[in-house]
């Protein structure tokens, strides 16, 4: 495509994080976006350009007619509005030198666009992951656990020029299932 003229992002973070004891640690974070095309204006003859853009004001440029087409107001893709973490996690004692350690982190993201015409969204999702071991100075290990619920929501998605089909297509992403394993760890 090309470089678009301007956006505009206003945002606010916030972040947390309260030990209430030595062994636990408890932490969260949110995210507000919003996010906007404020000059995005571009003109093109291209047929599946002005269907993805979906809007065409008629002009004739160099005596051809062509479409100027403005994304302004469009929001920027893969920008949710909201966004979420969080986790708890407790450290214990279990000898001399060596801890035990549980923990478990979830994550919420909003509905986001897959790209800048906003013709397909992906929905929000929750996540959570959790692990459970011991560890030392020098070595690790951890039975884990990830995306505990089997959510099946998609995440991740590209926005396409299909040569087959001479327009636009959205390639999806399969998210990650359930996946439970162990993960050891050695320093020196």
């Amino acid at each position: 495509m090309r470089n678009l003229g301007e956006a505009e992002v206003l945002g606010l973070e916030l972040e947390a994080a309260w030990s209430p004891t030595p062994q636990i640690l408890l932490t969260a974070g949110y995210t507000w976006l919003d996010t906007e095309y404020t000059d995005f204006t571009f003109n093109s003859t291209s047929s599946s350009q002005i269907a993805r853009a979906g809007v065409c004001d008629p002009i004739v440029l160099n005596g051809t007619a062509t479409c100027s087409i403005s994304l302004d107001g469009n929001q920027l893709e893969r920008a949710p509005e909201h966004s979420f973490t969080a986790s708890a996690s407790y450290t214990g004692a279990l000898t001399g030198d060596i801890d035990w350690m549980a923990e478990v982190v979830t994550v919420y993201e909003g509905e986001r666009y897959v790209d800048f015409s906003e013709r397909w969204e992906l929905d929000s999702y929750w996540i959570a992951d959790a692990r459970l071991g011991v560890k030392s100075a020098n070595w690790s290990a951890f039975v884990y656990a990830e995306n505990i619920f089997e959510d099946d929501t998609v995440r991740n998605a590209q926005d396409n020029f299909d040569l087959f089909n001479f327009g636009t297509s959205v390639n999806l992403y399969a998210p990650p299932k359930r996946q439970v394993g162990v993960r050891l760890g050695y320093s020196w």
